[in-house]
């Protein structure tokens, strides 16, 4: 008697797992990769580790850092040294994951963007006033011209890139990541565990800072090539000095009422953009040591001239990766 043909599953495994067994001799790499179709690449996930865009140019490598997500109190305390009133009041904002650009974009990278198609505005080749140095940032540059940029590189990768917002620029420079959960996680408990004014510490006399970021006492008058001083415990570089780096946020006289969730507060009528300041934050070669604070605000007007101490870094969505 001729017995029924059994339907049996389907079996799918994943590639890595096929190899195992064929490494401990349960299945051969023809039976593996032939009829029986066995493998099937497991879907892609998305990525979170540090990565290097090349689609700018094969030679000039943008190199994006995986920020983790975290809490973190925004801001400082009225009783820190050189404060300003725009910096209050704390307030406990949590950032989802994203990625941050290790530099300040430099002016190679500056200059193989802008000569791509516009998508809204055209771009100057050369905007900066400091040359020589293909290393240098890239300064002079309005927010409106640096969102093209963003843009035009989004376009031709097909990921989000965009400038951070002002809550990402901070937890970003500051780069703590506390141990205790949001809910734990009081202002009390960051101001005298965590808090400091600069990323590497309090350095009260500045006798440090100059180790970590170009400023008017050791600049020469001039920015320098980006990756110079010494990084943050991100591994990003030049978070402080060099050149000051535009943000997405609209600048406001105080944190009131400012978002919590690591997004761009901006402001509703965005009718009249000339005379709206966007967030500009670091400090530059030209500031004294008090801007360079890790929770130092600044503002520039979106459509006034670039200043040659401006430039910014960008940021990439983990939603755009795959």
């Amino acid at each position: 008697m001729q017995l029924p043909k059994l339907q049996l599953p389907k079996l799918v495994i994943s590639r890595r797992k096929a190899l195992q067994y064929i490494a401990l001799g349960g299945l051969s790499l023809s039976g593996a990769c032939g009829a029986g179709n066995l493998l099937k690449r497991a879907p892609k996930r998305k990525s979170f580790d540090n990565f290097t865009e090349n689609g700018i140019a094969a030679d000039i490598p943008l190199e994006m850092v995986a920020i983790p997500a975290g809490t973190f109190w925004m801001g400082s305390p009225e009783t820190e040294k050189d404060r300003h009133d725009n910096e209050g009041p704390q307030h406990k904002v949590s950032v989802p994951a994203f990625f941050m650009g290790k530099y300040e974009i430099t002016q190679a990278q500056w200059r193989s963007v802008a000569s791509w198609d516009a998508i809204e505005r055209e771009l100057s080749l050369e905007p900066s006033y400091f040359t020589g140095n293909d290393n240098l940032p890239v300064e002079q540059v309005l927010s409106l011209d640096a969102v093209e940029f963003c843009k035009r590189l989004s376009s031709r990768t097909g990921r989000k890139y965009r400038l951070p917002t002002e809550a990402e620029w901070e937890y970003s420079c500051r780069a703590v990541r506390p141990v205790e959960t949001p809910e734990n996680l009081t202002l009390e408990l960051w101001n005298q565990k965590y808090l400091t004014r600069f990323y590497f510490g309090d350095d009260d006399n500045y006798s440090s800072l100059g180790d970590y970021a170009w400023l008017n006492i050791n600049s020469n008058a001039k920015s320098h090539p980006v990756g110079e001083k010494k990084p943050n415990n991100f591994g990003l570089y030049d978070m402080s000095g060099n050149v000051g780096e535009w943000c997405q946020d609209d600048l406001d006289s105080s944190y009131q009422n400012a978002p919590n969730d690591g997004s761009a507060w901006e402001w509703e009528d965005q009718s009249d953009v000339f005379y709206l300041e966007r967030v500009e934050r670091g400090g530059s070669w030209l500031n004294d040591p008090k801007h360079c604070r890790s929770a130092n605000r600044d503002g520039h007007l979106r459509e006034s001239g670039g200043s040659p101490d401006l430039g910014f870094r960008v940021a990439c969505s983990l939603s755009s990766m795959t």
